[in-house]
Parts: C-alpha cells; structure tokens; sequence
C-alpha cells in the first residue's frame, strides 16, 4: 500500500518537500534517507533540534557529514523529477508504524528522525556515529512509571518538583504532569518504595526517599502541625508565640511567615480540644497535670 502524503503534519511534509528540492537540486535521480535527514537538520524551529540536542550530537558535525554523503551519490542526466526511493519509501512506513505506537494522528518530523535512527540506511550510520542509539529516540514509547524510575534518585530525598525537573530533562520534547507525578509517587509510597520524609508545608513541597536508604532524619520528620506542637508543648507551658519561637528554634520548617504560622498554629490549638488545653494565657497538651512553672 502506498504511503499517503496527507498523512504528514505540515512540518513533516515541509521537510520532504525539502529533501524533493535538494535532491533535483544536486541532479540525483532519487530522493534517499540522507535528502530527509539533511531536510531535517536544517529545521531551525521544531522538535528536531531539543531532540538531537538532548541525544548530545552536533547537529553542525551531523549536517556536515550528511552533506558529504550526498556529494558522493550517483547523478542523473535529463532533469527528471527524482522520485522517492525504496529505502526512504521503508523510512516512511516506519515513522507511519510509530504514530501508532505513540498514539498520535499524523507523522510529525520526530517520526521521521526516530525512523532514520532504525532503519537500515546511510542515514542511519550517519546518526549512529554522533548518537547512542538509547538516546536516539524520545522517552514517548515508554510509561511514565519507567520514566520515573529511571530519573529518580537511588539514595538521596527528592521532591515531585525534583522528578518533573529531572523528566523534562530527560526528554524536553514530552509534557510531564505535575499531578500524574504526584499520583504515581503516591502508589510508591502505598508499595513501601519510597517513604515519605516530611509533609507539603506552605510552599514547601513534600520530601521523599526511597525505602531503605539512610538519610539523616528531619526535624519532625512526616508530622503534621498538631502533632508538631503537641511534642513541642510536652516540654512545658507556653503562650502561643512562645510556642511558635520554640518549634522554629526546635527546627520546624515552613515556608509560611511567622505571622501566618503563628496564625495557623492558633487555629489547631483551639480546634483540637481533645490534644490542647488552655489554662489562662497558656497552653497545655490535655491529660498533662504537672508542668514547670
């Protein structure tokens, strides 16, 4: 069956409408895998450039070798219109295979660069001399949770902001949702993977590690605001600023100003009846008689 050119994104038909014009331009009577990959290159906006810049290659050495190739292709004689070759005829079908693959619609230029890095061809040798062919290819085919796993720190903690930051660096060319993120790393922590060091404060994200690792704990590690102030007052007596000077100094961190903690903590000592006790201007934890004066 042949390949519809419809099936392209305008991108895409760009590039080929490119390698047409590159190779009558030279008087090559066919357009081969190396018009496309020398089309591709010299994209200047698109997903081409991130992608081959991610993979580490010189995209300037790359066009530079690709230019060389061509030079050393036969030429026709006549003028004719080159026509698409039996090999870049394979290229093609194998980038429509990956749309499936990858669930898109169209064949887009990524499709097309993926495919020049698998199929048999000059072009391939070309790429695979400047990329290593595990990085040659986006992390598009893969789930999330390999994506995950492959970027997330084997022994030290991390956020969910961490892993985002890490997977876009992996691949800047895929979208990375914050919450798919938080979701998965919930199923960790369900799984006994990865634990849970101390809870979203503010603007302070939540701290992970995985399970097994030894960190040094964290000043109230995983505890939450009433649990924190609970511990804090089985010392002594205190007003509520007192208590809230004396968290900070025991190394409570929050992104909140003193202010607006000193605000929240009012709030869990007066709801929490059932922990806290007022007894004139201070505090105390419920069911504790004798503290110092």
């Amino acid at each position: 069956m042949a390949f519809r050119f419809d099936q392209l994104t305008i991108k895409a038909q760009e590039a080929v409408q490119r390698a047409a014009e590159l190779a009558q331009q030279a008087g090559h009577p066919q357009i081969d895998p190396h018009h496309l990959l020398s089309a591709l290159l010299a994209e200047e906006e698109g997903i081409v450039a991130p992608v081959l810049e991610k993979s580490g290659a010189e995209r300037g050495q790359l066009h530079y070798d690709g230019e060389a190739e061509l030079d050393r292709h036969p030429k026709g004689s006549g003028g004719s219109t080159p026509q698409v070759g039996a090999v870049l005829g394979k290229v093609l079908e194998a980038a429509k295979e990956r749309t499936g693959t990858m669930k898109d619609d169209f064949v887009s230029t990524e499709h097309l660069l993926l495919a020049l890095a698998t199929v048999d061809s000059k072009a391939k040798e070309t790429l695979s001399r400047w990329i290593a062919h595990e990085t040659a290819h986006t992390t598009r085919e893969h789930k999330l949770s390999t994506c995950i796993h492959r970027v997330m720190p084997a022994d030290g903690p991390f956020t969910v902001l961490d892993l985002v930051a890490a997977l876009e660096g992996l691949d800047p060319t895929r979208i990375w949702p914050k919450r798919s993120v938080e979701r998965y790393v919930s199923r960790l922590r369900e799984r006994r993977v990865v634990r849970r060091m101390c809870r979203a404060k503010g603007l302070a994200p939540a701290l992970y590690v995985r399970e097994g690792v030894e960190v040094p704990p964290l000043p109230f590690e995983d505890k939450t605001l009433a649990e924190v102030a609970t511990e804090v007052l089985a010392a002594r007596t205190m007003s509520q600023t007192e208590l809230v000077v004396a968290m900070l100094e025991a190394g409570y961190q929050t992104s909140m100003t003193r202010r607006r903690l000193r605000d929240a903590v009012g709030v869990v000592l007066r709801g929490d009846r059932k922990r806290f006790a007022k007894r004139g201007r201070q505090w105390v934890t419920t069911g504790v008689d004798d503290y110092p004066p």
